[in-house]
């Protein structure tokens, strides 16, 4: 497997020549993983670059991948002071455990010239050309299907010995089976007197806002739900039949309430309709967003297989990589519909693709929406990340079907619950829009607001069955609302590196006290036990010194109850709840504990006014221009 080195406290300079006696360094790229004490610098990474280094990739935690010229890496690594340990990759890494397992029962029931599809992600941006000259140039029958050299991945079909070859080739971060796509839902018409999931819109219609629905078929555009004034605010991309469950996932989204039990969200919403089988999750993600400048979609699919349980895997990667460089989408995942499977664990249930950091993942409530509905996938993921991240109900739905114009059905499942989540964020986002002077509303910036005016469900506290709770569209409305009044709700700022941003403010009268941090974070790998790459840490601290601590939760006891005695280094959204602090002053503070890019961006959201201004009105964000040009252009 891997050739793991180990550096000794003695040698922190340089990397002993003994330390390299077992490693072969060949003419052909390869790539090494090293564990450092603290971030590359800026300057280290031009060091590392002028040696022939071509690409520097955070992998989690303080480890990074290091890939270019073999013959040049060794020289680079031992540029670094503060480099810890070093791996070689082997081979047999770069496969997910199907196909490293290439015995299983997926693989090796086929043919020795069968294909099969397969998904890869590369260290760097490789062409579809330059893919394609690679497998000839070593006699690979495959054949590329899709590339997307921006997410920096590609799906072929291939057959095993593709695949032995293949594995070896350095560029190469990690390789999947293609996951089966799906929909899953139990649905019913003997529901009656449900009432509306809507009637929250505050005022707010979300009018001409644009969203994406990436489902298993088409909306069916004419329904008397999406009709205008004889004109429909549904645009079907694709020669696709129309489909229940994508027509009954629109109408969640945006139904005009003709029949008022099937009032969606965002009624003003103009929804365009794309198959997954056409493309999904972040290579959809992407497309759309260029072809159509839409920022907010919603993928109320997933994995039908059992695969991928707890995984951060490729396609979560890909997600988290769109967003990094994207960061104003806003992509809304069902958490699944496997909670009461018997063949499933109890917890740790969310597939691949829903345990992204950069997305919100949906879970559903039961019925009264007193807690979470048995159907609805658990979390963790396997490094400890909360998941899902909110919740809605999502049992007895009630929108539009597609057997006719004034067709309706009853619906359950994470299905449901995640596009009243998305009509919600277009709500919020049009708040967002009418206070910033039209601009369009960042990622963490909305995640903050959905999470801290959340109501809390199940045990007290975030859990991996509910997540931050059930959204409170109003309550993240009132805190985008407030960003131009002397007492803002909402801030974001950003940090470097082990500095520090600090918040002071004094309480006049006891008062309970929340307040949620989020940030966007760069994509981790799949390899990797952990996937936060830059980890923000947040703690309140009264006058005497008294600590208070986010919320953290033990992935190996997941009924335990939410704990506030230590910083969170797992997730990307950590969140303080104080009960009853009596009147005095007090520091908000947040660290970047570990900063590996040039800066990190962050979102900060309150209950409690805790600055005079909030700078989010003068970030000036995306209003479509261009704006992921201009993010990219500062990555490296």
């Amino acid at each position: 497997m891997k050739k793991r080195l180990l550096l000794s406290s003695l040698l922190v300079a340089t990397l002993s020549s003994q330390l390299w006696s077992g490693v072969e360094f060949s003419k052909k790229t390869q790539a090494l993983k090293v564990r450092v004490d603290s971030p590359i610098s800026s300057a280290d990474k031009e060091k590392l670059y002028r040696h022939g280094v071509a690409t520097i990739r955070p992998a989690g935690g303080l480890y990074y991948y290091l890939y270019g010229d073999a013959r040049h890496l060794k020289d680079a690594a031992e540029l670094l002071p503060q480099v810890r340990e070093v791996e070689v990759i082997d081979s047999k890494d770069r496969l997910d455990t199907e196909l490293y397992q290439s015995t299983t029962k997926h693989i090796s029931s086929l043919s020795s010239d069968e294909k099969f599809e397969i998904s890869v992600l590369f260290l760097d941006e490789i062409s579809k050309e330059e893919c394609e000259a690679y497998l000839h140039s070593q006699g690979i029958d495959a054949e590329i299907t899709s590339a997307n050299p921006t997410l920096r991945s590609m799906k072929m079909r291939i057959d095993r010995e593709g695949v032995e070859k293949l594995k070896s080739w350095g560029a190469i971060e990690y390789i999947q089976k293609s996951v089966i796509l799906g929909v899953k839902n139990s649905k019913t018409r003997s529901y009656e007197g449900v009432n509306s999931v809507s009637d929250i819109s505050n005022g707010l219609h979300a009018k001409g806002l644009r969203v994406a629905v990436v489902d298993g078929g088409l909306v069916r555009a004419t329904h008397q739900e999406f009709m205008d004034n004889g004109k429909s605010r549904v645009h079907d991309v694709g020669g696709y039949s129309y489909a229940d469950h994508a027509t009954h996932v629109a109408g969640t989204i945006g139904a005009a309430g003709i029949d008022t039990k099937a009032h969606g969200m965002a009624d003003g919403a103009e929804i365009y309709s794309f198959s997954f089988y056409d493309g999904a999750f972040a290579d959809k993600v992407v497309d759309i967003y260029q072809n159509y400048n839409i920022l907010f979609s919603n993928h109320s699919y997933g994995y039908n297989e059992k695969s991928q349980l707890g995984e951060y895997d490729l396609e979560a990667v890909k997600y988290d990589r769109a967003v990094w460089q994207n960061p104003f989408l806003n992509i809304f995942q069902a958490a699944g519909n496997d909670g009461a499977n018997p063949d499933y664990p109890q917890y740790g249930q969310i597939k691949g693709v829903a345990n992204a950091k950069n997305i919100i993942t949906v879970g559903a409530l039961n019925f009264n929406v007193s807690g979470h509905a048995k159907f609805s996938s658990t979390g963790p993921v396997k490094d400890g990340r909360i998941k899902p991240d909110l919740c809605v109900r999502g049992d007895g739905i009630y929108s539009s079907g597609a057997n006719s114009d004034q067709d309706y059905l009853w619906m359950n499942g994470t299905s449901m619950a995640t596009p009243a989540a998305t009509g919600m964020g277009l709500l919020v986002d049009e708040a967002y829009k009418r206070v910033s002077g039209g601009y369009d509303i960042r990622h963490d910036i909305l995640k903050a607001a959905l999470i801290n005016s959340a109501v809390d469900k199940g045990r007290v506290g975030p859990d991996y069955e509910t997540g931050f709770g059930m959204i409170n569209v109003k309550g993240a409305i009132k805190e985008v609302e407030s960003i131009t009044t002397p007492k803002p709700l909402l801030y974001s700022g950003h940090l470097t590196n082990a500095k520090t941003k600090v918040y002071q403010f004094d309480i006049k009268k006891p008062t309970d006290f929340k307040a949620t941090l989020a940030w966007v974070d760069p994509a981790g790998s799949p390899q990797s036990a952990t996937s936060l790459i830059n980890d923000l840490d947040m703690v309140l601290i009264d006058e005497k010194g008294k600590r208070f601590y986010p919320y953290t939760l033990n992935p190996m006891s997941p009924t335990d109850l939410a704990r506030q005695d230590r910083e969170n280094h797992v997730d990307n959204v950590e969140q303080i709840v104080a009960k009853s602090l009596p009147k005095g002053s007090y520091r908000l503070v947040v660290k970047g504990s570990v900063v590996t890019t040039s800066q990190q961006d962050f979102a900060l959201a309150t209950n409690f006014s805790i600055d005079s201004k909030s700078n989010i009105a003068t970030i000036l964000p995306s209003k479509l221009k261009n704006f992921a040009k201009v993010i990219q252009s500062s990555l490296r």
